[in-house]
């Protein structure tokens, strides 16, 4: 079951040019393997848990250990509605406790676009129930998507 604010809901939509192609950045967002060393939202917290059926209707699982604060546990879940690869992802998430608006539905829709033979990545994350929330899921995607393009980096050498 979801939460409903009273708030106006509001959006975090960011870009990234990455240098491999789409198919190569696809797979980093749908491989366990992958997602797992590259997703992280701040220095201080790393994916420790990435449980994943991505097809339409699939859901995921993620848990994030906090390095400060004797390593708390932060858990996000959702469901994919679209899968097109190499093109569009489309997730529901929902964080767990220990965050503001626990509980809350919110949407995330990753567009990959070719671009001179690396990927224009826009990402919409919509739905999100109040500014302050906008302000740190801004933060966390920024950084996430930083860590996406160092770790698409290292798979050249």
């Amino acid at each position: 079951m979801s939460k409903k604010s009273s708030a106006s809901p509001t959006t975090v939509t960011l870009h990234k040019t990455l240098e491999f192609p789409p198919e190569v950045v696809f797979d980093a967002w749908c491989e366990a393997e992958q997602i797992l060393e590259w997703f992280c939202p701040s220095e201080d917290v790393f994916l420790s848990t990435a449980d994943m059926d991505v097809q339409p209707g699939g859901r995921f699982h993620f848990v994030y250990t906090r390095r400060s604060d004797g390593g708390v546990e932060l858990e996000v879940t959702g469901k994919y509605q679209v899968v097109d690869a190499p093109k569009q992802l489309v997730f529901s998430w929902i964080w767990s406790a220990h965050m503001p608006a626990a509980g809350t539905e919110t949407l995330v829709s990753i567009e990959l676009a070719e671009n001179n033979g690396g990927t224009e990545l826009t990402l919409t994350h919509s739905q999100i129930p109040d500014k302050h929330m906008e302000g740190a899921l801004r933060q966390g995607w920024t950084q996430s998507l930083d860590s996406l393009a160092k770790f698409t980096k290292g798979l050249r050498s």
